[in-house]
C-alpha cells in the first residue's frame, strides 16, 4: 500500500512526465513516463514472483518492448518502490518530499538529495539524516521553495555549461521546475494540512 502523501500529491505530479522518447542527445536514452530503459533493467525481482520488476511484458527479458508497454499504474509502482521509499521521501514534509522525489526522477539520488539540502541550507552531503530532516520540518515552504528552485536552476545551467549538447533540453528543464513550483504553491494549503 502506497502512502497517502504519495497518492495525494506525487501521483498527480507524475502527469508532468512525457510519453515515449528516444532522443539520441538525451543521456537517459529510451524513456517512457519518466522511466528509462536502464532504470527498468536495473530493477530486481522485489516481490520474488520469478519475474524481474522491469519485465513489464513478462517475456523474460527487459528491453525496449518493456518501456513501450509501461503504463501509469506500473510507473507509479516503480517510482514509489524504487524512488520514493528508499530515499526517505516519507520522512519529509510534503513540499520537501515532492521536491526530492521530482529531483530523484529527473537527476538521480545523489544530485537530488544534495539539491534538497542546499535549499534547506544544511551540509549538502547527499545523506538525508537527522539534520536534514529537522531543517525540512522547521522550514517554511515560502522560504524554502525559492531557495530550492534557484539551486536546481543553477544545477541545470551547470549541466549545459559542461556539455553544450544538453542546451536543447534547458528550456524543458526550467519549464519543469516552474511547473513544480506552481504545483506546490497551488497545493500548499492541502499539503500543510496533510503533513
Amino acid at each position: 500500500m502506497r502512502s497517502k502523501i504519495f497518492e495525494q500529491f506525487a501521483r498527480p505530479w507524475l502527469a508532468v512526465e512525457g510519453g515515449l522518447s528516444n532522443d539520441p542527445a538525451d543521456r537517459g536514452g529510451l524513456t517512457n513516463l519518466g522511466i528509462t530503459l536502464s532504470t527498468l533493467q536495473a530493477l530486481p525481482d522485489q516481490d520474488h514472483d520469478g519475474i524481474r520488476d522491469g519485465d513489464i511484458d513478462g517475456d523474460g527479458d527487459v528491453d525496449a518492448d518493456d518501456i513501450r508497454a509501461l503504463h501509469a499504474e506500473r510507473q507509479a509502482r516503480i517510482l514509489y518502490d524504487y524512488f520514493w521509499q528508499p530515499n526517505g521521501c516519507e520522512a519529509l514534509p510534503p513540499v520537501a518530499a515532492l521536491c526530492l522525489f521530482d529531483g530523484l526522477v529527473n537527476h538521480r539520488p545523489g544530485p537530488a538529495k544534495r539539491l534538497l539540502q542546499q535549499g534547506l541550507h544544511v551540509l549538502a552531503d547527499g545523506n538525508i539524516g537527522p539534520v536534514t530532516l529537522r531543517a525540512a520540518h522547521a522550514c517554511k515552504p515560502h522560504d524554502f521553495l525559492p531557495e530550492y528552485c534557484s539551486y536546481r536552476a543553477e544545477f541545470y545551467a551547470t549541466l549545459v555549461r559542461a556539455d553544450a549538447s544538453q542546451a536543447r533540453f534547458a528550456r524543458g528543464w526550467y519549464r519543469r521546475l516552474f511547473l513544480l513550483q506552481q504545483f506546490l504553491l497551488t497545493r500548499l494549503p492541502e499539503m500543510q494540512a496533510a503533513g
